[in-house]
């Protein structure tokens, strides 16, 4: 869940590119539910991703100036009570070292989203309400709660929250990305138990232990898990960007990872004949082309159906190949890199040549994408023109 976890705290931002990564969770089979209310000066935001084996809520992190008032908000409240109510008049009295105090900011936050609003549709419930009492109602069912930086610190209070309604520990799983500590010792010592907290954080992001540094009044818990930035991708070192870059190369360096979550059910369909696919790379990204093969075949496996992949690059096998496994499609594929030369730093355009025949050789289609590496990774921009060609070829071949 790791994968998926990164994929749904990316799509909770707001911009063009998270907007393109939310879809591909929906082509995925995954139904998505926004929500956004604002308390005073605390602007809560989510997202619910579900499927009939998996929920996933997900939190964005600082985008706004809202959120980054929210961040410096260090003072500590104290935390507890089992209903909304309750945690509003608990977070009202007197600090006292000794008891759970959280970081200001990041519960106003967290309220905010979850435990003030009422939904009609809720029956007059909040979603926290709602969530803590469907989970109570169905103990088999696993919650997993995520978010990068500002979101993973609402993932984790929120998770303490739904402790506090009587959700058990072993329905929430929390993974977040590069979060800083949200609590005291009191505060960690409580709630560690309650929940399965997972942390992952990037060598030298500095985020993750900014409230630490300020002040030792501030914990963090659960299992840390540290991964080394790679040295083509460096300046994501704190962004989404570079952790979900991470998610994807551990993702595909587990042999024995399950793929169920991420994928959705390919249309029927005629099948599709895939030629080798072709790269041409500098020197500098030619180490990761076997990754790069891996985002292909699994986007190309996961949006057709019947995917056939050849190991010869000749039409004439192709097309004697489609005749015998009843194909009928063909596709061929060139990934080419080159660097920017008027950036500062190390950048890329990355261009995709898709081509696509009928069973006997005749070119249906014919398109050329291309996108730079300035808001994405190399193995990203894979994935994402991937994608875009997907979209294009939607009028010949079924897609999910």
């Amino acid at each position: 869940m790791v994968l998926a976890s990164s994929i749904a705290s990316m799509a909770s931002y707001e911009d063009e590119l998270n907007l393109f990564v939310r879809s591909l969770m929906g082509q995925a089979g995954w139904q998505i539910q926004s929500y956004e209310h604002k308390v005073g000066r605390a602007e809560g935001r989510m997202r619910l991703f579900s499927k009939p084996e998996a929920f996933i809520l997900a939190f964005p992190g600082t985008e706004r100036r809202t959120d980054a008032a929210l961040d410096l908000q260090i003072q500590r409240v104290p935390f507890g009570g089992t209903t909304p109510a309750e945690f509003e008049a608990k977070a009202k009295e007197t600090a006292d070292g000794q008891q759970p105090l959280v970081h200001q900011g990041f519960d106003a936050y967290t309220r905010a989203a979850l435990f003030t609003q009422a939904l009609p549709e809720a029956h007059g419930q909040t979603l926290g309400e709602e969530i803590a009492q469907h989970l109570r109602t169905h103990p088999d069912h696993v919650l997993y709660l995520t978010g990068h930086s500002l979101g993973g610190a609402a993932a984790t209070l929120t998770a303490a929250r739904l402790s506090d309604m009587g959700v058990a520990a072993n329905q929430l799983q929390v993974i977040t990305f590069g979060a800083p500590a949200v609590g005291n010792e009191a505060f960690a010592r409580a709630y560690a138990p309650r929940m399965h907290l997972t942390r992952y954080v990037m060598d030298f992001d500095p985020v993750h232990a900014v409230l630490q540094s300020f002040s030792r009044n501030f914990a963090q818990f659960g299992d840390r898990v540290a991964w080394q930035k790679d040295a083509k991708t460096d300046r994501f070192t704190h962004a989404m960007t570079g952790y979900m870059d991470q998610a994807i190369r551990h993702y595909y360096a587990d042999a024995q990872r399950t793929r169920l979550l991420l994928k959705g059910q390919p249309a029927d369909g005629a099948g599709v004949l895939v030629a080798p696919v072709r790269f041409v790379l500098p020197q500098a990204l030619q180490e990761d082309q076997t990754l790069m093969e891996s985002v292909v075949q699994d986007s190309l496996t996961h949006s057709h159906a019947n995917v056939h992949w050849m190991n010869t690059d000749s039409m004439h096998e192709l097309v004697q190949q489609a005749g015998k496994l009843g194909c009928a499609y063909i596709l061929r594929q060139q990934y080419t890199a080159t660097r920017l030369r008027n950036s500062k730093e190390v950048q890329y355009r990355i261009t995709l040549e898709d081509t696509l025949f009928d069973s006997e050789g005749n070119v249906l289609s014919m398109q050329q994408l291309s996108t730079t590496t300035y808001n994405l990774t190399h193995l990203e921009a894979i994935w994402y023109l991937q994608a875009q060609a997907r979209e294009q070829r939607q009028q010949f071949l079924p897609v999910q």
